[in-house]
């Protein structure tokens, strides 16, 4: 039986972001564009010319390139967009353009009348009739909404196999429907839906009751001892029951460019890992897959996909999905999938054969919120590159470190197309070939010499 094996698509927050994530496996890494990307705020490439240069590399890696042009455009928006199409043709050339506004759709097509076209999740796209809307103008890809369950994503690509899929798979989720929230704007002044977003919900808030026979004393309602975050949603996280997804979709998305190296590389390389595992029955690596419970992260849930919206966190008690303690992984053909969207035969609590044993799995509480503190989280320690120097019989490596580092001090590496190491550091000179005593973040860069021969964009966490 031939396996169905999806495009891992990663974020490429900015240009050492993009390559980390080519570097750990991605297929294809998403961009922001100037001006015009749900992410504009937090988007380091924000210069053309650094968008050239990132596209241009990624080509060179043999890793696709999508730029998300995904705003919700106001009239006073639209020259600009139009100036940025305008120059983005003097780039190198995209393999494919991300939008959601039909009127961004119009702009793209008069200057890139060929170009590949995925229609953004911003869009709520939740059934085959819209899939097939935008197929027959021209869409190859629909970055489904992240309401739907994985039973009616079955049901879409039965519909219109011809058109690719592509849902999220990790990271954040947000509290509104499908991304379109007001709080910002409101409270903040910061439109989210033209890339402006400020993540209110994750910010704590204070309640109070006041009795109405004593007007004025009011009496504070607090969550727990670091506040109330009733908007703060879980993360989520779809890594352990992956082999469910892997038939019925096209693209595995991972979420977050405004994220560090450390959890590209970390997400990335745990995903690719787990799906290579799953479709060409390669041995999975416990530690590789367990990456995404290092990186700093709240709560983790399977959201939409595997729940719906009637099992909600604050009724998952009562869902008969809501084991996460047991990893479960299938893989069915397109003639067994079609019968199972046919008979509508899969029980809710239905289950596959194949286990795959987990070493961990954080306990999950049955709420509606979570706070903003991460769980179970490592430290980013830093970023090596591909930059090298010899010195005395000493071989020092680029390195961009993030936290206070000491000669002697050992750290876990995740090496590209390799797996996670011990590495020793050994010693520091400045860009001056002086003697350091330490590295730290006010070190823009420093010479590192390590125990290990590593050979650049590999990231160190402790």
């Amino acid at each position: 039986m031939t396996k169905n094996i999806p495009e891992i698509v990663a974020p490429g927050g900015s240009y050492t972001k993009a390559i980390v994530a080519a570097m750990n496996g991605a297929e294809a890494v998403y961009l922001g564009v100037p001006f015009t990307s749900l992410r504009m705020v937090n988007n380091k490439i924000r210069l053309f010319d650094e968008l050239d240069k990132t596209i241009s590399k990624l080509h060179s890696l043999g890793t696709k390139a999508y730029l998300t042009m995904n705003i919700f455009a106001r009239n006073i928006d639209l020259k600009l967009f139009e100036k940025t199409l305008e120059k983005l043709q003097d780039l190198q050339k995209p393999d494919g353009i991300i939008f959601s506004d039909p009127g961004g759709y119009r702009l793209i097509r008069k200057y890139f009348p060929n170009i590949r076209l995925h229609l953004s999740t911003q869009t709520s796209t939740m059934n085959y009739e819209s899939v097939k809307f935008w197929r027959d103008l021209g869409v190859s890809r629909i970055v489904l909404a992240r309401e739907l369950t994985l039973k009616e994503i079955e049901q879409i690509k039965k519909e219109v196999p011809e058109v690719e899929l592509e849902v999220f798979v990790h990271w954040a989720m947000c509290m509104t429907f499908s991304w379109r929230c007001l709080l910002g704007e409101f409270l903040q002044g910061r439109e989210s839906n033209k890339g402006n977003c400020g993540h209110t919900c994750r910010h704590g808030f204070k309640f109070y009751i006041e009795e109405e026979g004593n007007p004025g004393k009011l009496f504070q309602l607090v969550e727990n001892k670091r506040g109330s975050y009733i908007l703060s949603s879980k993360d989520l996280c779809t890594i352990e029951r992956l082999g469910e997804i892997l038939p019925v979709v096209d693209a595995l998305k991972i979420e977050g460019r405004s994220k560090s190296e450390f959890y590209v590389a970390s997400t990335v390389k745990a995903y690719r890992h787990v799906r290579d595992s799953l479709t060409k029955e390669m041995p999975m690596e416990q530690s590789i897959k367990n990456l995404v419970y290092q990186i700093p992260h709240r709560r983790y849930w399977e959201w939409f996909l595997f729940h719906g919206i009637l099992y909600a966190p604050d009724s998952a008690d009562k869902s008969p999905d809501y084991d996460l303690s047991k990893t479960k992984v299938e893989y069915i053909s397109q003639e067994q999938l079609n019968q199972r969207v046919s008979s509508n035969s899969t029980s809710e609590d239905e289950r596959f054969d194949d286990v795959v044993d987990t070493q961990v799995w954080p306990t999950l509480s049955s709420i509606t919120y979570d706070t903003a503190w991460s769980v179970n989280s490592k430290l980013y320690y830093g970023l090596f590159l591909p930059e090298f120097k010899e010195l005395n019989g000493h071989r020092y490596i680029k390195f961009v470190p993030k936290q206070l580092i000491y000669p002697g001090d050992i750290v876990n590496v995740i090496i590209p197309k390799g797996n996670i190491e011990k590495v020793q550091f050994k010693g520091f000179l400045n860009e001056l070939w002086e003697k350091e005593p330490k590295a730290t973040v006010n070190h823009k860069w420093i010479r590192a010499e390590v125990d290990k021969m590593l050979s650049g964009w590999e990231v160190a966490f402790w």
